[in-house]
């Protein structure tokens, strides 16, 4: 069973698309064997990771029809999938779904969110610059338009992220350099930029030196103010 887990792990590492996993475990069965919780984590993240989160919100239907229960570390997982394709509306899903069955987050349940969030707002950017490079030249209303419509998601995303920060509070849990690293990237991201440089200062006057590992969204923060600024001054 160890064997399967292994091949398992191996595969995902190796981009192995949910088929393939799925034919593993058909296999695993052929010789007589059940799938276990790991087996199903391990399917349920393929295919977030490739994008098909219907599916993998089935493979936790599937697990309780199997007669396992699914743990915190198996919506972590499916979650640290989602994340990675900024999938904010599956990872509020999914999230609403572990405290249904009365699970506790813990840090790496938000660390995933904060992390959807981070990667969510990179992807509109993109999609806003995608959009504006096709429109018309010197069409100032499409211009107008695309980053009002900009604006409102970030506002939408802004209000969930303070939603899981307080709840993330409320459960009394406290932030890992990682963590703290993904939160304050993702208010940058967002535009929030004195957010952002607010709470970084308060985390490094409470731990100096712990927070290294958010240099980086700080430096980016801090250029991104510096340029709000000049703007105003010209």
């Amino acid at each position: 069973m160890y064997s399967w887990f292994l091949l398992l792990s191996l595969r995902i590492w190796q981009g192995a698309p949910p088929e393939a996993i799925e034919e593993l475990l058909c296999e695993l069965m052929g010789w007589g064997m059940a799938p276990s919780v790991q087996h199903f984590e391990h399917l349920a993240e393929t295919y977030a990771l490739h994008r098909e989160v219907a599916a993998a919100e089935l493979v936790l239907d599937r697990m309780q029809a199997a007669g396992h229960t699914p743990l915190l570390r198996t919506y972590n997982r499916l979650l640290s999938g989602i994340a990675m394709n900024g999938d904010m509306a599956a990872a509020t899903r999914v999230f609403a779904r572990l405290k249904t069955q009365g699970l506790k987050p813990d840090v790496q349940t938000m660390r995933a969110l904060f992390k959807c969030v981070r990667l969510y707002a990179g992807r509109v950017r993109v999609e806003t610059a995608r959009k504006q490079a096709l429109s018309k030249p010197g069409d100032t209303g499409v211009a107008a338009h695309l980053l009002s419509q900009r604006t409102g998601l970030f506002l939408a995303a802004y209000s969930q992220l303070a939603v899981w920060q307080g709840e993330m509070v409320a459960a009394g849990l406290k932030h890992t350099p990682t963590s703290m690293h993904h939160l304050l990237a993702a208010l940058d991201r967002l535009g929030y930029v004195d957010d952002c440089l607010q709470l970084a200062k308060l985390n490094e006057e409470k731990k100096t030196g712990v927070y290294k590992a958010h240099r980086t969204a700080l430096m980016v923060a801090s250029r991104s103010r510096q340029v709000k600024h000049a703007s105003s001054a010209v």
